[in-house]
C-alpha cells in the first residue's frame, strides 16, 4: 500500500494488509507442520500393528497405547478446526482491508467532486465579475 498514509481509512487498510500478510504465514506453518504431524501419526499406526497381542507385555501396553492414540488422533482433528479458523480469520481480514481500500477511494473521489465543484464555482464568480466589470 502506501508509505504515507493522510487518511483514517488508508491506515486501517495498511493494518488489514499486514494482518492479512501474517495470517497467510501462519497458515503455511500450520499446514505444514499438520501434514508432517500426519505423516508421522500415519507411520506410527502403521508399525502398531506389528505387535503382537499374545505375548505379556503387550497386554499391559496395549491399553495405554489405544488411549494415547486416541488423544494424538483428537489432538491432530483440533488442530485440523485450527486451520480453518485461520483461513476464516484471514478471510474476514482481507473483506476488511478491501472495505478501507474501497472507502479511501470514495473519500478520493469525493474529494476530486468537491475540488472540481470549487473550480467551477471560481470560473462563474470571475466570469460574472468579468461580466459586471464591462457593463460598467
Amino acid at each position: 500500500m502506501y508509505w504515507f498514509v493522510t487518511r483514517e481509512s488508508e491506515r486501517k487498510a495498511n493494518q488489514y494488509e499486514h494482518l492479512c500478510d501474517k495470517l497467510e504465514k501462519r497458515i503455511r506453518d500450520h499446514d505444514k507442520h499438520m501434514k508432517n504431524a500426519k505423516e508421522i501419526f500415519s507411520a506410527y499406526k502403521g508399525t502398531v500393528s506389528n505387535f503382537s497381542n499374545s505375548k505379556i507385555p503387550s497386554n499391559h501396553f496395549d491399553p495405554k497405547r489405544e488411549e494415547l492414540t486416541e488423544k494424538l488422533s483428537k489432538y491432530i482433528s483440533q488442530e485440523e478446526a485450527k486451520s480453518v479458523s485461520l483461513t476464516t480469520a484471514k478471510n474476514q481480514a482481507e473483506t476488511r482491508k478491501n472495505y478501507y481500500i474501497n472507502k479511501v477511494n470514495q473519500e478520493i473521489e469525493q474529494e476530486r467532486i468537491a475540488r472540481e465543484a470549487k473550480i467551477r464555482e471560481a470560473k462563474e464568480k470571475a466570469e460574472k465579475a468579468k461580466k459586471e466589470r464591462e457593463r460598467a
